[in-house]
C-alpha cells in the first residue's frame, strides 16, 4: 500500500506465520519493509524462516522528519509459504491496536495490495489469525 504521511513516528506491523520453512537465497524469510518515495528502505522487520504453529507479530518502526510518501511491503525472500494477517500502519513508535491501512485484514481479497511477479498471492479462509480471511504468499 502507498500512503502520504505527515512527519512523525510510525510503526508498520503484521502477524506472520510460516506454514513451511523458508529457504534459499542469501537472506531467506518473510518480513516487513517500509520504503520512501525514492525506493529507499526506511525500515525492515526481523525475518520469519521456520515453520510454526503460532503467528508472530513483526514490526517495522520508522520516523519521517518531513511529510512524505511511503510504501509498506510484506516481503518473501526465498522459497516457502507464509500466512499474513492484520497488517497495520500507525502513527506511533510502537505497535498497538490502531490501524491506518485499508483492507489490512484481507477481508476484501487483495484489494489495495499488489504482488511482485515472482510471488503468488491468494486469499484463503484457512489458517486465519483473527478474521475470516488471510493472505497466503508463496514462491516456487
Amino acid at each position: 500500500d502507498t500512503i502520504t504521511l505527515p512527519a512523525g513516528q510510525y510503526t508498520f506491523s503484521a502477524y506472520v506465520r510460516a506454514t513451511t520453512n523458508v529457504t534459499g537465497g542469501n537472506n531467506p524469510g518473510a518480513y516487513l519493509q517500509v520504503t520512501g518515495a525514492s525506493g529507499a528502505i526506511l525500515a525492515e522487520s526481523e525475518r520469519v524462516t521456520k515453520k510454526g504453529a503460532e503467528y508472530i507479530r513483526l514490526t517495522a518502526p520508522f520516523q519521517l522528519d518531513a511529510a512524505g510518501i511511503v510504501r509498506v511491503h510484506v516481503m518473501l525472500d526465498g522459497k516457502g509459504d507464509v500466512n499474513v494477517q492484520a497488517a497495520q500502519l500507525e502513527n506511533n513508535p510502537y505497535a498497538s491496536a490502531y490501524n491506518l491501512l485499508r483492507n489490512s485484514n484481507f477481508e476484501h481479497g487483495i484489494t489495495e495490495w499488489s504482488a511482485n511477479s515472482s510471488t503468488a498471492v491468494i486469499v484463503s479462509t484457512e489458517n486465519c489469525f483473527n478474521m475470516s480471511k488471510a493472505a497466503d504468499l508463496g514462491q516456487s
